[in-house]
């Protein structure tokens, strides 16, 4: 079990603060006094851990909850220019999300999962990935429909998604695995729903396919992200065997119904044959022309949300399983602000 003044400094990290900061926020505290907290060369009293409870943002019983989640070093999609103090911070927070959800599941002791990844080491090229992402969908069975809820899928299938609000705009997405077996995937709520769910479909590419960092891998990836969210028969189906031009409203359309941005549409269309290698290099030009490289034209799509943590812990408290402040702590917040967040704005009615 960790001491608290692990706990401390692990709730720091997540932050991004120094000790310095930390006290000033925490006063009367000294920036000593939080080192030696962290040392464990004192124990905080009850009254000093409130207060860095509240300027850390954590629950007072996080500092004696127990470690349910070692990951594994995480991976960052190849562009991220994080730098390394915002690392530390992200994957701390991930541990403590992924920690809390592993809390939650265990209140059931049951298997709360429809199964887990298959693991294809084996595969090098954008065809066998391609493949790979038919046969994923086949064994979830997920048919050849646009998949709505990413998330929920990832999820009933045993990955642990993370969603970090506030995250470094540096910061896409990254994937590692929870002690030793658990696929953990994370990405930042700031970017458009599309992009979201480009990240999530590229970072299980990784996971499922067993890659390793390079360029080629990257490209290996992302074709499993495209075939995964949008397979061949679906684009022939939507835009014919050939074509020539492409009318932005039609992609704009498509983009809200396979959740698959109108840029990716156009490398999909590419690598699907449909389009030649003119024509996406013309679609490409367009949108640099119009700045449409980060802001595409039209509505954007809606981001993604995740639910499975508070569903588990509102069948806890239906079935009084755990209290509401045990709730709340596994929440990171009171109870009736993570409610406000549910749609319809349902409350806590037991029938």
């Amino acid at each position: 079990m960790p001491t608290i003044g692990e706990r401390l400094k692990q709730a720091r990290i997540a932050a991004g603060m120094s000790q310095r900061r930390l006290a000033e926020l925490a006063a009367p505290l000294s920036a000593m006094a939080v080192s030696n907290y962290e040392n464990d060369k004192f124990t905080p009293g009850s009254d000093v851990l409130l207060r860095l409870a509240k300027a850390l943002n954590v629950r007072f019983e996080y500092f004696f909850r127990p470690v349910t989640a070692v990951l594994s070093p995480a991976q960052y999609r190849r562009k991220t220019q994080l730098g390394a103090k915002a690392r530390r911070a992200v994957e701390r927070r991930v541990a403590e999300e992924v920690e809390r959800c592993l809390a939650a599941e265990a209140v059931f002791g049951e298997q709360l999962y429809a199964g887990g990844l298959p693991m294809r080491a084996t595969v090098q090229s954008p065809a066998e990935a391609e493949a790979a992402a038919d046969a994923l969908r086949a064994s979830w069975s997920l048919g050849q429909e646009p998949i709505g809820d990413l998330c929920e899928v990832l999820e009933e299938h045993g990955v642990r998604v993370v969603l970090l609000d506030g995250a470094d705009d540096e910061f896409d997405g990254l994937r590692c695995w929870a002690n030793e077996s658990i696929p953990v995937i994370a990405i930042g709520t700031d970017k458009p729903g599309d992009r979201q769910r480009f990240t999530l479909a590229h970072e299980l590419g990784h996971q499922v396919l067993g890659l390793d960092e390079s360029d080629e891998s990257e490209t290996v990836a992302n074709r499993f992200a495209g075939a995964f969210l949008v397979p061949q028969e679906a684009v022939l189906r939507e835009f014919g065997a050939r074509r020539s031009h492409l009318s932005i409203a039609e992609l704009h359309l498509l983009k809200h119904k396979w959740g698959l941005s109108m840029q990716a549409w156009c490398h999909r269309l590419q690598e699907a044959g449909v389009i030649s290698d003119s024509t996406y290099r013309r679609a490409r030009n367009r949108f640099d022309e119009e700045d449409w490289r980060v802001t595409e034209p039209g509505d954007a799509y809606p981001k993604v949300k995740t639910y499975r943590l508070v569903r588990l812990i509102e069948r806890a408290l239906a079935e009084d399983l755990i209290s509401p402040s045990r709730a709340a702590e596994l929440l990171g917040k009171p109870l009736h602000a993570a409610r406000a967040a549910w749609p319809l704005g349902l409350g806590a009615e037991v029938i």
